[in-house]
């Protein structure tokens, strides 16, 4: 049996990790309230979010400052936070290559940082800063 290439491996095993949760991402929201907040507040930004990617949609599990439920995993920058080791950030995201214009509105700036459980499968929590 052939061997899936590397970044595959990855991708599956940190989907595979995330599901584990089983998580109800619209009851999170109440539970995460004071964590977006806080997060803000340390960024100095008017909003934060804390979302979840899984293989088709990024789930907004937590926001502040802005209201945000799902979108296509495609759509998203956040998806590229997923291949960082620590954070990504991007001084102007209109800008940049990667960016959905049509996804980040008025924005221009963005930092997002993955979650990384226990076992080492990264999820994605992000900081929006702009």
């Amino acid at each position: 049996m052939p061997q899936l290439p590397e970044e595959v491996a990855l991708e599956f095993n940190r989907v595979k990790s995330l599901n584990q949760f089983k998580l109800e991402y619209d009851k999170l929201q109440d539970e995460f309230e004071n964590l977006t907040k806080l997060a803000a507040t340390i960024a100095e930004t008017d909003m934060a979010m804390i979302n979840l990617v899984d293989n088709f949609t990024l789930w907004t599990i937590s926001c502040y400052g802005i209201y945000n439920s799902q979108m296509p995993r495609e759509e998203s920058i956040c998806q590229y936070t997923l291949k960082e080791d620590e954070y990504l950030e991007i001084s102007a995201i209109k800008k940049d290559s990667r960016t959905n214009t049509k996804a980040v509105g008025d924005n221009n700036y963005y930092i997002g940082f993955p979650l990384i459980t226990p076992t080492g499968g990264k999820n994605r929590s992000s900081l929006y800063s702009w």
